[in-house]
């Protein structure tokens, strides 16, 4: 009796670490969604409702032009790019050789997906992109999405979106491309979850957007914001306006702007646009309009300014080798959205990003430096606060204004000029989870244990009498 005893308290035992460890090495491919499809070709243009997958084979990264396969190949495409590993790491649509990114980059031994919409990679490709808004760009993709190829079909892999928690600090994002380019608000949600805080995005951008579109009722911009405004709560509201604005120009919109975020009871901020230029003495002299403007704003409304254009200057001096700007000049890279991202955490959020763990899929010596120029222009700042230059460049003597004028221009300006906010209201729907197998094994090994403990629990009552 007592050997017997001895066995079935050992195989219960054994039944339990089961029931512990199978969570743990199940973990790692336990996903929601798990979805395959037909891969139409391999490296050749593009065609509606179909799949194509560009790998790259090479220990080498892989540059894939716009129009390397036809004019405009990936204009109307999603596109999804996956490291070596199987990681989705960009996500982006309606790359343009004229536009602001030419091209794409497939890291080594990766490959990128595109397909236009109307395949089963929509959801996914929603998930993935935190309904962000962005155009003829890529962006940095947070969530978990793994993929993979075999032969002509390609498995995709991610989970359900999480409901954002009554804790969630909300932020409305009010202005253009300079605000959306390269998922810069992603970033900064990713930063701050980092840093432990929990961050709800909401846009109201629209390419080549003027704050005083939004501000004008009648205009369909205008519109657009109020609407927002008047559907829900936020905590608070940034204000950013086009490259051609100065101080007397924002103003008279901005001060029509603030008491419809008062009424919201939201906080507004500002966000003081990075400047575009080809020199660092043009980013200066560029820049200068800027802090004058949002700097003074803010000192007229007492409100709190994000000091990005001065992160720019920060990084252009001590790391020119850094390259802060998309291929047209204008807009941001996705190093100069990690920069502006950082200043927003530590302005906003009073949380300063030196050591954040997230990095954007950027090398980590490269978000090292980009973290530390954001916290010196939050900390120390580029200008006085009359507007002149605190730290000197050599070429500062050879500025031309002519030429960085022409640059500033090309701000903001997208081939999408009405790219409206991607918002949908409309949610993923659930597919089946794929773990029913891991389920069936719980519920075989559970009741395993519960025959047993009851065996057990008989004989010792038997014994005792």
């Amino acid at each position: 009796m007592k050997n017997l005893l001895t066995k079935i308290m050992a195989l219960l035992l054994i039944a339990t670490t089961l029931i512990t460890l199978i969570p743990i090495s199940a973990s790692a491919d336990d996903f929601d969604n798990v979805v395959e499809v037909d891969i139409t070709g391999f490296d050749c243009k593009t065609t509606g409702g179909k799949v194509f997958v560009y790998p790259n084979d090479s220990d080498k990264v892989r540059y894939i032009k716009a129009d390397e396969y036809r004019v405009q190949n990936f204009y109307s495409t999603s596109l999804m790019i996956f490291n070596a590993d199987g990681l989705l790491v960009e996500a982006g649509a309606n790359i343009m050789a004229d536009g602001p990114q030419v091209g794409v980059t497939v890291p080594a031994g990766g490959f990128m997906v595109a397909f236009i919409s109307g395949t089963k990679l929509d959801k996914c490709y929603k998930y993935a992109k935190e309904d962000a808004t962005f155009f003829n760009s890529t962006i940095s993709v947070v969530r978990e999405v793994r993929g993979s190829y075999e032969d002509n079909k390609l498995t995709v892999k991610y989970n359900n979106a999480k409901p954002v928690s009554k804790d969630a600090i909300s932020f409305l994002f009010v202005g253009n491309s300079s605000t959306y380019y390269s998922g810069t608000p992603v970033m900064f949600r990713a930063l701050a979850e980092a840093a432990g805080v929990e961050v709800e995005i909401v846009y109201s951008t629209f390419g080549s957007a003027f704050l005083s579109e939004f501000a004008d009722p009648n205009h369909d911009r205008g519109k657009f914001l109020r609407n927002k405004l008047n559907e829900r709560k936020y905590d608070y509201v940034v204000l950013q306006d086009a490259a051609g604005r100065d101080y007397n120009s924002s103003k008279p919109s901005v001060a029509t702007l603030l008491p419809l975020i008062e009424k919201n009871g939201a906080e507004a901020l500002l966000y003081m646009r990075y400047s575009a230029a080809s020199t660092t003495a043009q980013i200066i002299s560029n820049a200068t309009k800027h802090y004058n403007n949002y700097a003074g704003l803010a000192k007229d409304y007492d409100l709190v300014c994000s000091p990005s254009a001065e992160a720019f200057i920060f990084s252009a001096v001590n790391h020119p080798d850094i390259n802060l700007y998309a291929d047209d000049g204008g807009h941001h890279s996705k190093e100069g959205a990690y920069l502006a991202a950082c200043t927003w955490l530590y302005s906003y959020l009073g949380i300063n990003p030196v050591g954040n763990t997230y990095t954007a899929h950027i090398p980590e010596e490269t978000a090292k430096n980009l973290q530390e120029c954001a916290r010196k222009a939050c900390e120390e700042g580029y200008f006085d606060r009359d507007g002149s230059v605190k730290f000197i460049t050599e070429d500062k003597a050879a500025e031309d204004e002519e030429s960085s004028a022409v640059v500033e221009s090309s701000e903001d300006i997208l081939v999408s000029s009405d790219a409206a906010s991607s918002e949908d209201a409309s949610s993923d729907a659930v597919q089946e989870p794929q773990n029913k197998s891991i389920a069936w094994l719980y519920w075989v090994i559970g009741g395993v244990v519960v025959v047993v403990g009851a065996v057990a629990a008989i004989l010792i009552t038997k014994k005792k009498k």
